[in-house]
């Protein structure tokens, strides 16, 4: 094991913390997840719906040639459509009392890629007002580019007329560019007949609105999955700050920072079996505690005792340990044993007993022992003593 590691939480501590603490993950993705769909029962439903407008041209000349696409200004076209005076007509059309100021915060006007068309967006509380709302605005729409036509043909007619007036009264004085004059007078009537015949089309509706089968905002399935998904992170953000905070052990790698000046000979994790663990289980324990006895041995076999240091919890450890040993079943009389337990014992015991061991070992309880604790301990015992380190991290699981 190296002594190097530094202290902190690394990927593999916290991917062990969060298979001890799953049940913080779990409860918190669920109490996200009830948030959620209370959330979607909570919020207003909203159902959106869309209509679909062609434009034809209306330049100021009223005769202009050229691609369509140069006479048309999409772009100028969307922000008519969702200006205050095209809400208020479709306001009126409406007549069941909403107002501009609604159809503002429920209408999006979108211009289709490449084309000379645009789309009403708007929602309501359910899917007949929506469609409802998105055809009064393509009407009014088209309503308003009429008016606008009609008007702009009204002005022109205005100005043709008055030159014509003028060009019929220069005429009768016999002027003596009448050629000129009369050419003039001849086109303007041609334009007068034109505009009198003209027929205003702003464009067309070429897609009602349908109403739609169930609400677009809020997706009761997307609330749901949000909510779970944030309660999740919830939970493995607690998880990181107990371990931030308290500073538990969650790795053997973690135990090296309590020693950083000495390795261990030794480091293994174990796994006691608790008071309620079935008979298979228990049995793999022992075989456990018994390898590891082994491992003792071979690292040291003097006279001199094993010293085990830690935690109160560790103490079924050096129990184990000690049946192992004399080979005898949990719970029997124990004879003379070269294990002597210390763990929970303070710092004057330590570090006299320490000093007379024959292998020291540092125990750890993961989730639960606090990596400054350990620290306290190993100062305690291997600063006082030159016999072999061993590091063993518990599992009560």
């Amino acid at each position: 094991m190296s002594s190097t590691t530094p202290p902190g939480t690394t990927v593999s501590s916290l991917s062990l913390a969060l298979r001890r603490h799953w049940t913080w993950v779990a409860g918190a993705a669920l109490i996200g997840l009830a948030v959620g769909l209370v959330a979607g029962g909570l919020i207003a439903r909203s159902y959106s719906a869309s209509a679909t407008v062609t434009i034809n041209p209306i330049t100021s000349t009223l005769f202009a040639t050229g691609p369509l696409s140069q006479q048309v200004n999409t772009a100028t076209e969307a922000e008519v459509m969702s200006s205050g005076q095209v809400r208020a007509l479709a306001a009126d059309r409406l007549g069941d009392g909403t107002t501009t100021q609604d159809l503002g915060q429920a209408l999006t006007v979108a211009v289709p890629t490449e084309s000379l068309a645009l789309t009403a967006t708007t929602t309501g509380s359910d899917g007949g007002e929506a469609a409802r709302r998105a055809d009064a605005v393509a009407d009014a729409y088209l309503a308003f580019r009429r008016a606008q036509a009609e008007a702009q043909v009204k002005v022109f007619l205005t100005k043709v007329d008055n030159r014509i007036t003028q060009l019929e009264k220069a005429l009768a004085g016999k002027p003596a560019n009448g050629a000129s004059l009369a050419a003039e007078l001849t086109s303007l009537r041609r334009d007068q007949s034109e505009a009198l015949t003209l027929v205003v089309n702003p464009g067309s509706v070429i897609e009602r609105a349908v109403v739609p089968p169930g609400p677009s905002v809020p997706r009761l399935i997307t609330l749901a999955a949000a909510g779970a998904a944030l309660g999740f992170f919830v939970g493995v953000g607690l998880v990181w700050w107990r371990m931030r905070r308290i500073g538990v052990i969650e790795s053997p790698a973690e135990m090296a920072v309590a020693h950083p000046m000495r390795d261990a000979a030794l480091a293994e994790t174990v796994a006691l079996a608790g008071a309620d663990a079935d008979a298979d289980r228990r049995a793999e324990a022992e075989e456990d505690l018994l390898a590891l006895r082994v491992a003792l041995a071979r690292l040291y076999d003097g006279p001199e005792p094993i010293v085990i240091l830690g935690p109160g919890a560790a103490a079924p450890l050096a129990r184990g340990l000690a049946h192992a040993t004399a080979r005898v079943p949990v719970g029997a009389p124990l004879p003379r044993s070269p294990i002597r337990d210390l763990t929970g014992a303070g710092r004057g015991a330590v570090a006299l007993a320490a000093a007379q061991a024959g292998v020291v070992v540092l125990t750890a309880v993961r989730g639960s022992t606090r990596r400054q604790d350990l620290a306290d301990l190993a100062a305690n015992a291997t600063g006082v003593t030159v016999a072999p380190l061993v590091d063993i991290l518990i599992d009560t699981d």
